[in-house]
């Protein structure tokens, strides 16, 4: 899910109680599971590394299936969805390559979640008829050239491609003046909103020395 541990669901909790290694995402707060009813005392945490430590998808499979052959159940917690740009596809095929039953629980979607929890919705009805969720983030780190066509859209990783993202929007004839909110780790206690326009944005960003992870 977003982030906030009470936004776990019940599956996803019982999964952790059930867990002898889990396997927590850097993008999660470093208190999480502290502020879960859960007990650690049996079970091993491994935090991934973020930055230059980034751990890949590679090694995280890898430390995955490492711990499942010893014979321990492993959880894998992520920030976000994995379903929507978060490897989830890669994860379970190595899995299943490696012959280890696996199970993918689903959670609140950024998106969404960040959208009710700020109080604007990602539709509104007879204005607002359809969304769309879109990375900034193309392979090699290059900006997808085009975005979707929707009353609303939902623009994950576009931090660092604020300016990127203007120059598309405006050349496929959104209006300068659109408004444009960008949610600072939505839904955990620091969230913090930024207001501003499609023109402003690279600004809003900048001045506002917004960090990872947001949404657009």
């Amino acid at each position: 899910g977003p982030g906030a541990p009470d936004l776990l669901t019940l599956r996803g909790l019982n999964a952790l109680q059930k867990a002898d290694v889990i396997i927590v995402d850097s993008l999660l707060p470093p208190d999480y599971l502290q502020q879960l009813p859960l007990s650690l005392t049996s079970k091993q945490v491994v935090k991934l590394g973020c930055g230059e430590k980034r751990w890949t998808q590679e090694r995280i499979n890898q430390e995955v299936v490492d711990h499942a052959r010893e014979g321990r159940v492993v959880a894998r917690l992520k920030g976000g969805d994995p379903g929507v740009f978060g490897r989830l596809a890669e994860a379970m095929a190595a899995l299943r390559q490696a012959g280890i039953a696996v199970e993918a629980i689903p959670g609140p979607s950024v998106a969404t979640a960040a959208a009710t929890a700020s109080g604007v919705p990602m539709t509104v009805r007879e204005r607002g008829r359809s969304f769309a969720a879109a990375t900034a983030r193309g392979k090699g780190g290059s900006v997808v050239p085009e975005l979707p066509q929707a009353d609303t859209l939902a623009i994950y990783m576009g931090l660092e491609a604020a300016p990127a993202i203007r120059d598309r929007l405006l050349a496929q004839a959104w209006p300068p003046g659109t408004p444009v909110r960008v949610v600072e780790r939505a839904t955990m206690t620091f969230e913090s909103l930024h207001h501003c326009t499609i023109d402003d944005l690279p600004a809003c960003v900048s001045e506002n020395n917004i960090g990872s992870p947001a949404l657009l």
